[in-house]
């Protein structure tokens, strides 16, 4: 690959300057020229009116004109330099840049450094590229540095995550054994408390019963008696009227009232 590439250099390059072709022109033998460079040798040529080419040494009868070649121009600038260095030839004078101004920090080629960037501080692309280098190790010393100042405080964040989680599930663990404890203790006392309260109410329903069932009795004696009281006042036998209404007219006082009753529950 190296190889075809600098092939390549020197089909596109000029003989008499040795750089890459600018403003490529024709001479009648074929052979190919700066237009600049072409048209200073044949000036010196003119001189003793011997005109040869540069190169093949073929004499020419008069100065030869020159044809524009447009193909290897555009060639010199597309096919001559690989995609990725395209940015290697100078906008304006169309020759490799193998310079770099300090000054202006850009990259230029020799006719620049002559032109524009006379009186600058210039180095070789290659110095400054070494210098560039360094202080490219720098950074990346810098950056490599802070990654791992920085997954030391992802370390510490996940840490700091993983105690607060594991704090927060002992939390949780805790509260719910107290709460569970609690609520078996509630449960605990609502039990005994229903059952002192339907112990309670059976006692108490019991002596209810048993009240009413007295109060019944009662009643059914009262109604005999009132049965009875009432056949004597139709009687016309004063003497067994007399008689049996003391016994009748009596009545019994054993059974508490019911105001009492209630107040006891």
């Amino acid at each position: 690959m190296a190889q075809g590439i600098q092939l390549d250099r020197e089909k596109f390059c000029c003989s008499l300057c040795t750089n890459l072709l600018r403003n490529p022109v024709t001479v009648p033998c074929g052979h190919i020229f700066c237009m600049i460079c072409i048209n200073k040798r044949l000036d010196n040529e003119a001189r003793s009116g011997i005109y040869s080419c540069p190169q093949c040494k073929e004499f020419f009868i008069s100065r030869p004109t020159l044809v524009k070649n447009s193909v290897i121009a555009l060639s010199c600038l597309q096919c001559m330099v690989p995609p990725l260095r395209k940015h290697n030839i100078c906008p304006v004078h169309q020759e490799v840049m193998k310079m770099f101004c300090k000054t202006d920090q850009r990259c230029i080629c020799y006719l620049c450094s002559k032109d524009g960037h006379k009186g600058h501080n210039k180095v070789s692309m290659e110095a400054e590229r070494t210098e560039r280098q360094k202080e490219l190790q720098t950074v990346r010393q810098k950056i490599q540095l802070r990654i791992v100042e920085k997954k030391k405080d992802v370390k510490t964040f996940q840490q700091e995550e993983d105690a607060v989680s594991h704090a927060a599930d002992r939390a949780l663990t805790t509260t719910d054994v107290v709460f569970t404890g609690l609520i078996e203790t509630i449960e605990e006392k609502l039990s005994l408390m229903r059952d002192k309260m339907n112990s309670q109410q059976s006692i108490e329903l019991g002596r209810f019963r048993k009240v009413r069932s007295k109060v019944e009795e009662e009643i059914m004696e009262l109604k005999r008696k009132d049965i009875e009281l009432d056949k004597l006042s139709r009687t016309e036998d004063h003497a067994n009227f007399l008689l049996k209404f003391p016994s009748l007219s009596r009545l019994s006082n054993c059974l508490p009232d019911l105001v009492s009753v209630l107040c006891r529950f």
